[in-house]
Formats: structure tokens, C-alpha cells, sequence
């Protein structure tokens, strides 16, 4: 089995705020996610203030237990249907690498069902 990282699930396990989150990225399951996250994550990082030493830190952290794929083309984007158009990469990721994928953001993982396997694992319920 696979599973393919967004960014909730990154910036969760940096913020260390959910150990199902820590339990599932230190198990012995495969994990993938892509170029299109890591750069997601690098904004989110740098709007809230990590220095670029801390985030390339966790992302040489990130890259040693996750492989790290490159972005899907924006030409297969009319593929996919989601809500939120800055998903579609996430989940054309989770394809490519027939994967389940991981979230904490519920409306992705609904709208990704008719897709692939996807699993929430947002706190609140």
C-alpha cells in the first residue's frame, strides 16, 4: 500500500498536533507526494514565519521517508473536478502513484472518492 502526503498532512505532522498523523508518517507503509506540495508547503511555511533553514530541514526530514514525485502537467488538469482547482495536482499526485491519499481536508477527500482511495484524518471528527 501507498499513501500520498498533501500538505494538511505535512504541516500537521510539523506542527505536531495530531498523533495519528506522527504514527501514520513513521509507519512502515510507502509514501509519496510531489513537487506541487513541497512548493504548497514552502509558502505556508514561509507566510507564518519559518526561517529557510528550518523548512529545508523538514524537507530533507520529509524526503527521508517519503519519496517525492514531480508535478503533474497543468495540461491534464481538465481531467479532474474538484471544488478547489489548487487540489487537482494533489490529486492527479495520488493518481500517478495509485495511491491513497492522506488529507485532513475533508471536502478533498470527498471529492477525491470518485477518483481514489482517500482517507481524512482531520481531529475535529
Amino acid at each position: 500500500m501507498t499513501l500520498f502526503l498533501d500538505s494538511s498532512f505535512l504541516y500537521s505532522l510539523l506542527a505536531r498536533r495530531h498523533s495519528e498523523v506522527r504514527a501514520l508518517f513513521f509507519s512502515s507503509e510507502s509514501k509519496v507526494t510531489n513537487d506541487y506540495v513541497m512548493k504548497e508547503m514552502r509558502r505556508v511555511l514561509l507566510s507564518k514565519g519559518y526561517s529557510v533553514p528550518d523548512i529545508e530541514a523538514f524537507f530533507t526530514f520529509v524526503r527521508g521517508r517519503c519519496r517525492v514525485l514531480p508535478s503533474p502537467s497543468k495540461a491534464r488538469f481538465a481531467s479532474v473536478r474538484l471544488t478547489d482547482r489548487s487540489d487537482v495536482p494533489i490529486l492527479l499526485g495520488a493518481m500517478d502513484a495509485k495511491a491513497i491519499l492522506v488529507t485532513l481536508d475533508r471536502r478533498l477527500a470527498r471529492e477525491s472518492q470518485s477518483y481514489v482511495q482517500s482517507v481524512c484524518l482531520d481531529p475535529s471528527g
